[in-house]
Order: C-alpha cells, then structure tokens, then sequence
C-alpha cells in the first residue's frame, strides 16, 4: 500500500511540475488551476493517512502556505490589479502542495525521489527544446534562449538547468557507482545553462559541481577520490576558462563581474557598494525600500510593484517582495520561514553526510539568488525546499537505513 501512495503521489507531483508547461505549448488555458486542482484532490484522498500528514503537513510548508496566504488575501483588501482566481491557484496553491508532496516523497525514499525530480526537470528542458528548435543550439548566438511572449524565458530555464543539476549531484551520493550519470546529466544540463546565457544559472551550475566534490574531500584520504579530486581540478582548469572566454554565457558572466553590462541610473544611485554588487537592479531595492516606508505594515499589495511604480517590470527580489509588497508582516513571515531551515542545520548532529554538506550548500544557493530574482512564484524552487526538508526531519540513523546509504 505504501508502495502504492508512493507512486500515486509522485505521478500527480510530476504532473503539477509538468503539466503547465506542456499548456503554455498547446496555447490552452487552465495551466495554472488544473494542477493545483489536481493536488487539492490528492490531498483530499489521503485526508486520513496519518502518515502522509504528517509529512505534508509539517512545519515549513505550514508556514508557506500561511505566508502565501496573507500575501494573497493582503492584495485582495488592497485591491490589487490582476489579483484573482489564477493567483491563487499559481502562488498559494501550486507552490505550497509541490513543496508539500516532495517532503512526504523523499520522507519516504529520499533515493527514488531524487529521480522523480530528474524526470521533471529534464522533461521541462525537453519541453523548452521543442519549443525553440534544435537549430537554437548555437553557444555563440547574439541572443538568449528566451522569447518575447514570456512563455519560456532566460532565467527559468537556467534554474531548472541549474537545479537539475544538484539533483545530479545528489544521485551520485545516494547511489553507488552513479558518477558518470552525473557528468551525462552535467554536460545535458550545461548546454542549456549557456544556451540562456543566465549568470545565476550559470553561478548555480558551478556551485553544484563545487557540492559534487564534497563526498569525495570528507573522504579524501583514499588514493582513489585523491586521484578522482585531481582529474577534476584538471578538467575544470580547461573547461571553465573555455566557457568564460569562448560562448556568450561566459562572456555575459564575466561582464557582469566587471561591471561592463550592470549600469544603474543617476536617478536609482545609492552611492553605496550596493551600486556595484546588484547593479541595475539595485533599482528595485530603492523602489522597494521607498514602498516598504510608505506601507510599512502591510505593505504594497503582492504583485503590485509594477503598477504602483508605473514601472516596466515586476520586483526581481524574493526579499523586497516579502518586504515591499508584503510589509513588515509579510517579512516577518519570510523570516521565521527562513529561520526554520537555519535552526534545522544547525541542529543537526551527523555532518560526516556529504548529503548534508551538499543539502546546505543548495540552500545557500537559493538564499542568494533571491537576492536578484522572484523565487515565490516558480516551482522549480520548492522541490529543493521539500528535499531539504525531509533530510534535516529524519535522525541520521534513520535517514540511512530508509535509502540504504
């Protein structure tokens, strides 16, 4: 039976995580609600499984939901355009069920889990590969991987690329022998990161090979992860200077870090370091900030930057959103949400698990990519939320047992 739910569940995840990309192809409507729809349903079935509730039902996806909750029902009492029915199927309803279900799945088999969410994020760059053509598979283009209907843009398909390969690096730790799926599934994913010429995917993509490295430093008194440590450095002193110098992604990247392609305007200036390390984006800290003092406790309204500033786009910072748009409630929310995940690795005893070094290093990731991007509103962040979740909830012992490590 356990088998069983275990399937039903990951089926109805794969299609929350999917389906909506597959309607955004067909150019039907109902891509946001027919998921969320669908995991309602799930949730309803299993009302019962005290098992599954548990999981589900746990502190961080609680306070999720919560937090996406005022923020929707706050833009309702303030009006806010465009808040209706789709917004909360798509930032309350999706994003919290898909959080939701990843940490009963991984409770469950942390192993198997692993590759639900491959096949996930894989068949996303599949998707957006149909989309545009093989023919867009030029490293060297002038323009990004992206289109102008916003139906797959840049940054999206970069976290999923870069997220997809995290998930790589957790199947080389949980199952054995499992490297070279990894650099298969590195190279699959790499060519999508340069493709949409994203610098946090690209910033994502390095860091998890950094993580790859880790199990094999804790153990790095054996000649052959010494001899394995040494091919990498070497692969990595020719392949990163070939990025950087040779495909636009690198030559995007390293004008970013020299400041060539990050101008900020006179009127946004902060005359502080801010001005160099988020460049022209630090306009939406100025803007924000300046919202969150004109509504100090609740703030703006979710979703309400643009029209509020008359301003072209939405706020591109998961923490000026909960700040500006969410008010000193809403941030605070995002706080103790935050606070949940430090308290649990900071508590937690077996550090001698490379899962764990890596889990943290992933959660790092997504902390400073906030920095820059709206992470509320997009699922491929919650199944890195749920995995973490699941690791940090079980004993060591526990752990280990369940996925055979």
């Amino acid at each position: 039976m356990k088998i069983k739910i275990y399937y039903l569940i990951a089926f109805v995840l794969l299609i929350m995580m999917i389906l909506p990309h597959f309607v955004k192809l067909s150019g039907m409507g109902g891509g946001v609600k027919v998921p969320g729809l669908l995991g309602g349903v799930c949730l309803i079935m299993l009302a019962r499984n005290k098992n599954f509730n548990k999981s589900f039902y746990s502190t961080p996806v609680i306070l999720w939901g919560i937090l996406m909750l005022y923020h929707f029902i706050n833009a309702l009492l303030k009006d806010v355009p465009n808040t209706n029915i789709n917004v909360f199927f798509g930032n309350v309803l999706n994003t919290t069920i898909v959080f939701g279900l990843t940490v009963f799945l991984a409770s469950q088999n942390f192993k198997r889990t692993v590759l639900v969410l491959l096949i996930a994020y894989i068949t996303y760059q599949l998707i957006v590969l149909s989309y545009f053509g093989v023919s867009s598979i030029n490293f060297k283009a002038t323009e990004r991987l992206s289109d102008e209907e916003s139906l797959f843009h840049a940054n999206m398909i970069g976290q999923y690329a870069g997220f997809g390969t995290f998930l790589a690096v957790f199947l080389s730790s949980v199952y054995r022998n499992a490297t070279k799926y990894f650099l298969v599934l590195f190279v699959f994913f790499l060519v999508f990161t340069l493709l949409t010429e994203s610098r946090n995917a690209l910033m994502i993509l390095g860091i998890a090979l950094v993580a790859f490295q880790v199990k094999y430093v804790l153990n790095s008194r054996k000649v052959g992860n010494k001899i394995y440590l040494i091919s990498i450095a070497v692969m990595f002193s020719i392949l990163i200077p070939y990025i950087l110098n040779y495909t636009s992604a690198g030559s995007r990247f390293t004008a970013a870090l020299s400041g060539e392609i990050m101008h900020v305007s006179k009127t946004y200036e902060t005359n502080t370091i801010f001005d160099s390390l988020l460049g022209e984006r630090v306009i939406y800290y100025v803007l924000g900030f300046g919202n969150f003092v004109d509504h100090p406790i609740n703030g703006i309204g979710l979703w309400n930057f643009s029209s509020y500033n008359d301003f072209e786009f939405p706020l591109h910072s998961e923490y000026m959103v909960h700040l500006a748009e969410g008010g000193f409630i809403g941030f605070t929310l995002y706080l103790i949400f935050i606070g949940y995940f430090i308290k649990k690795f900071r508590k937690y005893k077996d550090r001698s698990n490379p899962l764990y070094w890596q889990l943290l290093i992933l959660f790092i990731v997504i902390l400073f990519i906030g920095i820059t991007a709206r992470e509320f509103a997009y699922n491929q962040f919650f199944p890195m939320y749920g995995l973490i979740v699941a690791f940090l909830s079980s004993s060591s012992n526990v752990f280990l047992k369940k996925n055979q490590i």
